[in-house]
């Protein structure tokens, strides 16, 4: 009888490696790739902004501080006394790792800290900017949205003229247009912000209406724009057209289908037009007298105050960043293919 061998070959078992290929470990690969890019940014910044506010000499800032009746004695021990004369990344590793503790410093002008004036300011910063981005990017679909299922009609027509007339005038403009017409003409909203000190809710209600809404208008164009395009393109689908056919009502199939698989082009959009509006709100808040940071960081320029411009700065760029950021990860969960992929 002939004999019949077996062979019987035992593989060792390997190490459970998961997929880096997968949705989830791909997506949390990219995150981490999109956090670490922004502590990079973040620090590149913050030596950015050192060297362009220290690019003097500590005597030349002495001398700026104490002007120019003061000694070259008092210059040397005003230097020393605030660190002016230590080597410039001495000087800066002072000042970031006092900015990460909460030490913001103390205005080498005026005596006082830094810390609670911009911490004062920046809540209403904060809030003029979380109440315009909603208000704009809800307008801005909603118009592009709208011109897109009536590509070529009068509607499309007058949004396609009105967003471009919006978009072709400065912030500045929309903003003494709005106090103008408002405020002074028909007086319906207070002239300045000044209520926010010291005003009732209803007032400082009343005091964030037109700057918010100058913010808001400033998004709409383009936001409007590249909306009208992304759900036209989507709304030419194959799929969506097959769910038109399969007898959907239409107004699901455009904010089910379309508009949802529009995301990416929007979310992109929404976080440029997010980063323009902290740049517009030093703009508004100066025209509206709005006690903010945008407001702050215009007198500390013209004031010549280091500390407070470093520390302005430093906190917009991270807000900055924090909206990339977010318009990243958010543009990574609609669309996969943007994913790191390390197969």
């Amino acid at each position: 009888m002939a004999q019949v061998s077996l062979d019987v070959s035992v593989e060792r078992p390997t190490p459970f490696a998961p997929s880096l290929g997968s949705g989830r470990w791909s997506l949390l690969l990219s995150t981490l790739r999109a956090v670490a890019g922004a502590v990079i940014t973040l620090s590149i910044l913050s030596v950015l902004i050192f060297l362009a506010m220290n690019f003097h000499s500590g005597e030349d800032f002495a001398r700026n501080v104490l002007g120019h009746a003061a000694t070259p004695e008092q210059v040397h021990a005003y230097a020393v006394s605030h660190h002016l004369d230590d080597p410039l990344p001495q000087r800066y590793a002072l000042w970031i790792s006092g900015f990460v503790r909460g030490d913001w410093g103390v205005s080498w002008l005026t005596g006082f800290p830094v810390g609670p004036d911009i911490l004062q300011r920046l809540p209403r910063t904060m809030l003029l900017a979380g109440l315009a981005l909603p208000l704009g990017s809800l307008i801005g679909i909603g118009l592009g949205a709208f011109a897109a299922v009536r590509i070529g009609t009068r509607s499309d027509l007058a949004i396609t003229l009105a967003t471009a007339v919006l978009a072709g005038l400065p912030t500045f403009v929309v903003a003494i247009a709005l106090l103008l017409a408002f405020a002074v003409t028909f007086q319906v909203v207070p002239l300045g912000s000044f209520a926010l000190a010291y005003g009732t809710p209803d007032q400082v209600a009343e005091a964030f209406i037109l700057p918010t809404v100058t913010l808001a208008l400033a998004m709409v164009p383009q936001t409007a724009r590249i909306t009208r395009a992304a759900v036209r393109d989507v709304l030419s689908a194959p799929y969506v057209q097959t769910a038109v056919l399969r007898g959907l009502p239409f107004r699901k199939v455009l904010w089910t289908h379309a508009v949802r698989n529009a995301v990416g082009p929007i979310a992109n959009i929404v976080g440029l037009e997010a980063i323009e509006l902290l740049a517009g709100v030093i703009v508004v808040e100066n025209v509206f007298s709005f006690p903010g940071i945008g407001q702050a960081l215009l007198t500390a320029v013209s004031a010549g105050d280091v500390q407070s411009v470093e520390t302005i700065v430093m906190i917009m760029g991270i807000m900055f960043v924090s909206i990339m950021l977010i318009t990243d990860l958010v543009v990574m969960y609609f669309n996969p293919r943007l994913r790191t992929s390390t197969r």
